[in-house]
């Protein structure tokens, strides 16, 4: 049975009054939908992708800072000096939220692998009939 009728079926008859007749009723509500709203999808595809390529920046140059070995310097003027400080707290800062993620999806991995494997292995069971 398909969707639309399950959903005539189960659900109050003021709901029923808004559902459309058929898939192509849909199909026509969804691409006017989309010609209505074209300019805002499209301002919003550009912020996401915007988004995407400054966080892929951030990632390439927090990486580059975490994984560089610094040389001995002389120390250099009060600037440098300054500079090399701060780089050295977003390395360290950088390289404790990187850790942290991993740390914290490792045990959400786990608590969530646990109860799937679980009832894998009790389904497992009671096919074979041995629950």
């Amino acid at each position: 049975m398909p969707l639309i009728e399950r959903a005539r079926v189960q659900l109050p008859a003021v709901v029923v009054d808004h559902l459309p007749a058929d898939s192509d009723e849909i199909r026509a509500a969804v691409i006017a939908w989309l010609r209505e709203h074209a300019a805002l999808l499209q301002v919003a595809g550009k912020h996401a992708v915007r988004m995407v390529v400054q966080l892929l920046i951030g990632i390439v140059l927090g990486a580059m800072l975490a994984l560089h070995r610094t040389r001995s310097h002389a120390p250099g003027g009060p600037l440098t000096q300054l500079l090399n400080a701060r780089c050295a707290n977003v390395v360290t800062a950088f390289h404790d939220v990187v850790f942290a993620q991993l740390k914290i999806s490792a045990v959400n991995t786990l608590l969530i692998a646990a109860p799937i494997y679980y009832a894998c292995l009790k389904r497992e069971l009671e096919t074979a009939h041995l629950i």
